[in-house]
């Protein structure tokens, strides 16, 4: 096999500037350890080979665009003497650097961003990721944001938790929650220090904190009281739009608001009157049976005259948001109840007005009674039961008119 003159210049070191872009694709070594790596037609980069511990190591030094042959020989030079004089490996001293100069740069909102996108897929719906971050830029980014996630102490954790502590007790505890799990997965990514705690540990930080008061029962957020139910459905069902007749369906059902926004048609069976509403979209993590009566079939059918789309209440193609659900109660002037609060006017019906046992009622709001064998009977034999108390619950809310 015949040897070009070129070839034999370039294996002797002699390599010209003008023969770089006239190389073919591979490995050309151009003397002293420097070798030009050709791997397509645009692309040729320095590569200085040596070797430490028997392993042969490969160091980049550019692209050939950008460093010329002369400069790539005097990097050669420099690597070389650091190498063979000092002993250094060249190659692992720029890993190091780079995985400093990472850790050195990854700020808190960086970090929560990459949580949130590394963890949202399993989560029960998009609004929880939605809720994450509203909360975030809300209350922890104008204090934590630009801080090195490396550097947050229990100090600036508390500045964030402070102002609503007690003022916004429920979305307090949630924040506090939410950046220690982001500080947990800084320590797993190596972002954080191991052996400095999470300073946003409530063993540690509740020291910090003023006490907030206890609740008990359904009551944790403002409810209707089941006296007035009636004439609040009657004003509800002569708005028009999609947000007022989910709110009703939400009602009639005594179903969480997230469950029913994203409520979609293939989870109705009419021949059954049945709303099935799968374990993904569960707080209990576990599929739900609701009875559906006339009254709330009657809103599936105006809801239909809507969007056809594949969620029950829709715009556009896309679920509605829980918010806009609320912003119906806003307009109409109800500062005694919220979304979530209708379940326990339902409860306080149920208690107080009716002979069904209080755990059936539990079971048709998908509460865990801590009795499994009772939930599976609520769940299987006694669902007959639990349509008769949503039928009753229907009929004390008043019918629809028109």
């Amino acid at each position: 096999m015949s040897v070009s003159m070129r070839e034999i210049l370039i294996m002797k070191g002699k390599l010209k500037q003008s023969d770089i872009d006239t190389l073919a694709v591979g490995y050309h070594h151009v003397g002293g350890g420097l070798y030009l790596w050709v791997s397509g037609p645009n692309a040729r980069s320095w590569l200085y080979r040596y070797k430490l511990h028997n392993k042969a190591r490969w160091h980049g030094l550019g692209g050939a665009k950008d460093v010329s042959l002369a400069a790539a020989r005097k990097l050669r030079d420099k690597c070389r003497a650091e190498v063979r004089g000092k002993g250094i490996d060249v190659v692992g001293q720029r890993q190091q650097q780079r995985e400093a100069d990472r850790k050195v740069t990854v700020t808190f909102r960086q970090a929560a961003e990459a949580f949130i996108a590394g963890q949202e897929h399993h989560w029960k719906s998009v609004e929880e990721g939605k809720a994450w971050r509203a909360s975030l830029a809300t209350y922890a980014f104008p204090i934590l944001g630009d801080k090195l996630v490396a550097d947050i102490t229990r100090q600036d954790v508390l500045k964030v938790l402070e102002p609503i502590w007690l003022a916004k007790a429920e979305t307090a505890k949630r924040l506090r929650g939410r950046i220690e799990n982001i500080l947990n997965w800084s320590v797993a990514r190596g972002d954080r220090p191991e052996d400095v705690a999470n300073a946003a540990d409530l063993k540690m930080i509740k020291h910090g904190l003023p006490k907030q008061a206890r609740k008990n029962g359904d009551n944790h957020h403002p409810s209707l009281p089941y006296k007035d139910i009636r004439a609040f459905m009657k004003e509800l069902r002569q708005r028009d739009g999609v947000s007022p007749l989910a709110l009703e369906f939400a009602i009639l059902t005594a179903a969480r608001v997230s469950e029913v926004v994203e409520a979609r048609w293939s989870e109705i069976d009419r021949a059954e009157q049945t709303w099935t509403i799968p374990a993904t979209r569960m707080k209990a993590g576990r599929e739900h049976r609701v009875p559906l009566t006339p009254a709330a079939l009657d809103v599936l059918d105006r809801a239909a005259k809507e969007d056809q789309g594949e969620f029950i209440f829709s715009r556009n193609g896309r679920h509605i948001e829980r918010n806009a659900v609320l912003k119906v109660i806003t307009r109409m002037g109800r500062d005694n109840a919220t979304t979530h609060g209708f379940r326990s006017t339902f409860k306080d019906w149920a208690r107080e007005t009716t002979e069904f046992d209080d755990k059936l009622s539990e079971a048709a709001i998908a509460h865990k009674t801590g009795d499994k064998t009772y939930e599976a009977y609520a769940r299987g034999t006694l669902f007959g039961r639990r349509r008769a108390l949503m039928q009753a619950w229907s009929e004390y809310c008043g019918k629809a008119e028109g």
